[in-house]
Parts: structure tokens; C-alpha cells; sequence
């Protein structure tokens, strides 16, 4: 299950949608206002426009109550792998809605790491008075060629606008809540398992997320994402799983033999699989 939400049709044929937005249960624009997608934030993932569900909001587990629920009836599942639940998104920030209104300019100051400073609601380029430029910017790039690119740096880097806001929790900053995303969708993904109307409630819940946060483990297991096959990542996986038993989440793995790569290494495969015998959750993607 992946974190994005369809909204290509926001009619009654989509309940799922129609549901969480009379809830109110999506994460805002703090960009755009759109009659359209009341004023929620649209982006593109699988879907050319999805939403995305404020886990902050009780209200969410109407819809996504109904979404597991529904899914049960037609895939008689054991567990749950929730992905791409950073939230990631194929282009960054936010897609603008066909009818979409700038927020009128405004300047309100915001505290990060300690300092204020100002954070327009408002841009006209991605340089100049962009929501998406902030104080400082880690030097990430994807590749070489990407250096020069507005998004090569930003921390909306095929994810959510940071300027969005959850209304579950008196409509906080994405930039403030951004990195329990996966933890939260893990735990209301617990709450359905558990819940009097799950078509499983006596059975042990399994729960297998991407993202996590310090703690998660009393929700969900972990792997550590895609990696390559390389015997390279072989050895950081070692590493990882046990950093995340430092965090709280003892039942992690990585993927055996890799996931990226196109070149195939029975021998280092098979030494994989070895060493897999000592990963608390070991399987291949």
C-alpha cells in the first residue's frame, strides 16, 4: 500500500476520495487555493494527481479503514507493506491545480532549529521568494548533471511542499512533521489491524513500512529501502539493521541480493543469503 491517494477522479465514483475530503482528512497547499481539490495539496506519484491523508486526523480512519477493509474482501492478506510512505512523490513540491489562486503574498515568521526567519507563502521563480528555498540546503544531488538544477538541493526533492499543513495537528508545517509521516500511517495502519471491525483482529499484526521514526517498532517492521547488489551494500546493511535496533525497531532487514543493478552475481548472492540467516527480517525484492 503506498501513501499516495488517487484524485484523477474526485467524483462519487472515487469514495475513497469524496470520503476524506468531506473529512478533511488530506494535507493542504500552502501554495495554492483550489475550488477544485479544496485546497489540497496534489501531486504525482503512480496517479498523474493524488492526495495525500493527514495522519494527524482521527477522521483519516474512516477512509483508510474502509480502503484496508475493502481491500480484504477481494485479497485475503496476512500482513500489510506500506511504501513510498515518506511521503515520495514523483516531482517535487506540488503539482498547480488548473484552477489554482496564489496565496496572497504574506510574510510570517516560522522558527527553525532555533532561529526565525521569513518564510514566504508566496513565490514568482524557484530562486526568488520560492516556499521551497530555505535558509539552508543540504548538498544533495541525484547526479552530476542535476547540480545545476533549481531542484537539485531542496528538501522537497520529489516529495511534499514543506510549507503544507496538517489540519489534525492545528495546521503544522510539513517542514515540522515531515519525517514522522511513515511512522504515523504505520500506527493508524496497527489501529485498523487491531480494530473491532478488522477482518483479522485476533490474529498478530505484521506491518512492513519504508519509513520510520525512532520508536516505530512498536507498530511496524523496517527494511532499509532499495539498495544495490553489490557487496558493497551487502556490508551496510549490517550496519543498518543494527542502527535501527538503536531506534527502536528491532524487527529490520534489507533486501537480499539487492534491489537496483542489473548485473546478476550468483556468488555474491548466495553469500548474501548467508549472511541473511542472521537478519531479524530477511527477504528479497
Amino acid at each position: 500500500m503506498d501513501a499516495a491517494l488517487s484524485a484523477e477522479d474526485i467524483t462519487d465514483n472515487n469514495p475513497y476520495y469524496t470520503m476524506g475530503n468531506e473529512d478533511n482528512t488530506f494535507i493542504k497547499s500552502g501554495i495554492w487555493r483550489s475550488e477544485k481539490y479544496n485546497n489540497n495539496l496534489v501531486s504525482k506519484v503512480w496517479p498523474n494527481e493524488a492526495v495525500f491523508m493527514d495522519w494527524f486526523n482521527k477522521k483519516c480512519m474512516n477512509v483508510w479503514s474502509k480502503g484496508l477493509y475493502d481491500l480484504y474482501q477481494q485479497t485475503k492478506y496476512d500482513g500489510l507493506w506500506i511504501d513510498m510512505n515518506e511521503p515520495t512523490t514523483f516531482q517535487h513540491g506540488e503539482t498547480k491545480p488548473s484552477d489554482a489562486i496564489p496565496v496572497k503574498a504574506a510574510e510570517e515568521e516560522k522558527t527553525l532549529l532555533g532561529d526565525s526567519y521569513n518564510w514566504y507563502y508566496e513565490f514568482k521563480s524557484q530562486k526568488k521568494m520560492s516556499t521551497f528555498e530555505l535558509p539552508f540546503i543540504p548538498r544533495y544531488n541525484p547526479d552530476a548533471a542535476a547540480k545545476d538544477k533549481p531542484y537539485s538541493s531542496n528538501f522537497d526533492y520529489m516529495t511534499l511542499s514543506l510549507n503544507a499543513t496538517v489540519s489534525g495537528l492545528n495546521n503544522e508545517m510539513q517542514y515540522n512533521v515531515h519525517s514522522i509521516y511513515g511512522h504515523m500511517m504505520a500506527m493508524r495502519t496497527q489501529q485498523f489491524l487491531k480494530g473491532d471491525n478488522a477482518p483479522k483482529k485476533d490474529d498478530r499484526t505484521f506491518i512492513l513500512s519504508r519509513s520510520t521514526f525512532t520508536s516505530s517498532g512498536q507498530y511496524t517492521s523496517h527494511w532499509l529501502g532499495d539498495n544495490w547488489r553489490s557487496y558493497d551494500y551487502m556490508q551496510y546493511s549490517i550496519a543498518g539493521i543494527m542502527n535501527m535496533n538503536m531506534f527502536g525497531i528491532p524487527h529490520a532487514g534489507a533486501d537480499v541480493c539487492g534491489f537496483f543493478g542489473e548485473k546478476k552475481d550468483d556468488e555474491m548472492c548466495a553469500r548474501w543469503i548467508q549472511l541473511a540467516t542472521f537478519y531479524p527480517l530477511a527477504r528479497a525484492h
